[in-house]
């Protein structure tokens, strides 16, 4: 499960709660918080959370879209966090940041992560169409990702089809995960790949 949410963000588990879950049920996911590694930080305290635990993050940009973006390494995770996301949150640390989408992408590319396009075609500002409308410069986004989340939890199989058909069309990778908020939406939705370990 690729997206998901503790109380370190707007989720309501606590992130020690979450890696207990997932060590009872050999499950693997990516915790993502809005705009922060407080959570995933939290939770590689805990032994084998390599094991369970992809460090993520979800940003939310100023002009509309959200993006994913899965770190190898915790500590650069808790850096980016620090260094890009900390100084630019508003009152509410969980929605939109004082940063365009492009400029977080540009951001993240100087450290070891993939970047994923969240639910592009979401709700409100978080649709592509709509920031596309507002900043005719975010058709560039869906190019400038190393991946796209084309199976969303949250959103109706409409709007997943139209996030599968804007990947397909580009030819890129893709994401899926169940947005979970709380711990029994964790692995409804999940990605599959070919790998030799865990990793």
């Amino acid at each position: 499960d690729m997206h998901t949410h503790s109380d370190c963000s707007d989720g309501i588990t606590p992130p020690n709660m979450i890696i207990k879950h997932l060590k009872k049920n050999n499950f693997k996911t990516a915790l993502t918080d809005h705009n922060t590694a407080q959570g995933v930080l939290s939770v590689y305290k805990e032994k084998d959370a390599k094991n369970h635990v992809i460090p993520g993050i979800e940003v939310n940009s100023a002009d509309g879209p959200h993006i994913l973006a899965y770190f190898y390494d915790p500590k650069e995770l808790g850096e980016y966090s620090q260094k890009y996301v900390s100084a630019w949150k508003n009152y509410n640390p969980n929605v939109k940041i004082n940063k365009g989408a492009l400029q977080i992408v540009e951001e993240l590319k100087k450290y070891n992560c993939i970047i994923s396009l969240a639910h592009p075609y979401g709700f409100a500002w978080t649709n592509l169409d709509w920031a596309i409308k507002h900043n005719k410069e975010i058709k560039k986004l869906p190019r400038m990702v190393d991946a796209i989340e084309v199976i969303n939890g949250c959103l109706l199989e409409d709007r997943n089809k139209k996030a599968a058909d804007l990947c397909n069309n580009l030819s890129m990778p893709f994401t899926a995960g169940s947005d979970g908020h709380i711990i029994a939406e964790f692995g409804g939705t999940f990605t599959c790949s070919q790998a030799d370990d865990i990793g």
